[in-house]
């Protein structure tokens, strides 16, 4: 249950910008964002965590 709550959250927070957020945040953001749609590691990361099952690679 935790997996899947830390999951949603850190997705909600690498998508998504508020006005407060300083710009070490957004570069955090991005770089996050890069690691999981550049790497075959942060897509097979994602796809288990999206789905819940786990993927063989």
């Amino acid at each position: 249950m935790w997996l899947v709550q830390r999951f949603a959250a850190g997705l909600c927070t690498m998508v998504h910008s508020f006005s407060g957020d300083s710009s070490f945040v957004r570069r955090l953001q991005r770089a996050d964002l890069d690691y999981m749609t550049g790497t075959t590691a942060g897509r097979l990361q994602f796809s288990e965590n999206f789905t819940g099952l786990p993927i063989d690679a």
